[in-house]
């Protein structure tokens, strides 16, 4: 039986655990904090806490007290509000009257925030120039960091502050100067600006920093350049096209020094984000076609992967090997075929893809469009189902009637071509993987596959 507590005077235990509740109530009374954790969030933990004082902790789930204290833990360190300091409250109102008269008064310029922010970091990220400007000439330090490695040059080029950036540099930023950057994955040094530029897309930045001297081929830890970095999670292609034609590496070895990140190639990210134009370039640039990823992929195999027919078109066309596995053993053709890809799976083929490969799991890109066909057809057979005994309206399988449909279109493409039927399926012959799919057994013992046996009946129990 659970114990209550109302009432009743709490053991030392339950008292160190109300005391830190109220300890947590105190927290949440501050407005700042509360809008940090979220008015639902906040409401959670009131209802939770109000609970655990009526009925005893023992009544709430042991998991959940943990957490709920260990949250207490988060909060309590977050740092303690600093007092409005009149130079920052100047700085990011873009107050230039106010800075003027408190450098006149002798404050210094140069003073932080408990993480090293300065008021010249703050002014950059405001994109407020003619400040800029006004600390520089008050003794700003222009190369300052704070605790994360950030400077203002920094902030201004991941801002895409232009202005800023151009004043910076004029009065002595480090325009190649390294900084750690951090993710979700770890940390990652050797970062520059034009490197964030990149990333962000900014052209503007990008060829403002070349002009000044930027190292256009500068590698970070993690093995990547600016053009690479102007590739990640691309869909224009301005800035890489612009690096390559300002001498960046088309095809660097650039080696990955971190342990959460694969290395690549320019090649390969650009086949990933179907950035036709680039892959075009980088292909009459006569970079390697056939250059693998950390995970074994090649462009090939990443832009079929994504579905990008364009860049696969180029890559063929070019001489890119269509066989070359990932290091699971998968081909560009299972990939294809494992989307029900019908008009890439022809396009390799067309350009010489073994259509008998093996992975290591033992899987056939024949195998895999079966697999695609056996899962749209249940899942449509139980959708049909669920929609007999159900009012929710019309019929809910039409999308996978449409998907196992391209599955036998596939099927039937690959055995034309010249797929083995006497592959197996998770062991199974292909036949009896499709179980009672009509229309895929037809097709499959038209190609030669062999027959299931009939299965024989069940001797009644005690007879010999």
């Amino acid at each position: 039986m659970k114990r209550k507590i109302t009432g009743a005077k709490p053991d030392a235990n339950e008292q160190i655990i109300l005391e830190k509740l109220t300890q947590m109530e105190s927290f949440l009374a501050q407005p700042r904090i509360a809008a940090m954790v979220g008015e639902a969030m906040v409401g959670r933990i009131t209802a939770s806490i109000s609970f655990i004082r009526t009925e005893g902790s023992a009544s709430y789930p042991a998991v959940q007290l943990s957490g709920l204290l260990g949250f207490l833990d988060k909060i309590a360190a977050i740092p303690p509000e600093e007092p409005k300091s009149p130079l920052f409250e100047a700085v990011a109102a873009g107050n230039i009257k106010a800075l003027k008269q408190l450098i006149q008064s002798g404050v210094d310029v140069n003073s932080t925030l408990a993480d090293g922010t300065t008021a010249l970091m703050v002014a950059a990220e405001k994109g407020h120039d003619k400040v800029v400007a006004e600390l520089i000439k008050g003794g700003a330090n222009v190369n300052a960091r704070r605790a994360d490695t950030f400077s203002a040059f920094l902030i201004a080029c991941f801002l895409g502050q232009e202005k800023v950036v151009k004043t910076l540099a004029a009065n002595g930023a480090d325009v190649n100067g390294q900084y750690i950057i951090p993710s979700e994955a770890g940390v990652v040094g050797n970062n520059t600006g034009l490197t964030i530029a990149a990333h962000q897309k900014s052209l503007a930045v990008c060829k403002l920093l070349l002009a000044l001297g930027a190292d256009v081929n500068a590698v970070t830890d993690s093995g990547y350049t600016p053009l690479m970095s102007s590739l990640v999670n691309a869909s224009d292609t301005d800035v890489a096209l612009f690096l390559l034609s300002s001498g960046a590496d088309p095809d660097p070895d650039a080696i990955c020094r971190v342990t959460f990140a694969e290395a690549t190639t320019p090649l390969v990210l650009a086949a990933s984000n179907g950035l036709a134009d680039v892959v075009d370039e980088l292909i009459h640039r006569r970079v390697g076609l056939d250059k693998v990823d950390g995970a074994g992929c090649t462009a090939l195999k990443r832009a079929v992967t994504e579905g990008h027919e364009s860049a696969v078109r180029s890559l063929l066309r070019a001489g890119a090997n269509p066989d070359i596995p990932d290091h699971e053993g998968w081909t560009s053709l299972m990939n294809a075929a494992s989307n029900r890809n019908l008009d890439l799976a022809k396009l390799l083929v067309k350009g010489g893809a073994d259509i008998n490969a093996k992975a290591r799991d033992g899987s056939f890109a024949l195998s895999l469009a079966v697999a695609t066909r056996t899962s749209a057809s249940g899942i449509a057979g139980l959708q049909g189902l669920l929609a007999q005994f159900s009012n929710a309206g019309p019929k809910l399988d039409d999308d996978y009637d449409d998907l196992a449909q391209v599955s036998l279109d596939l099927i039937d493409y690959l055995l034309t071509a010249g797929a083995s039927p006497l592959v197996k399926l998770e062991g199974k012959s292909l036949v009896v993987a499709a179980g009672g799919d009509e229309a895929l057994v037809s097709l499959l013992v038209k190609h030669g596959a062999p027959v299931a046996p009939a299965k024989k009946p069940r001797k009644p129990a005690g007879k010999g």
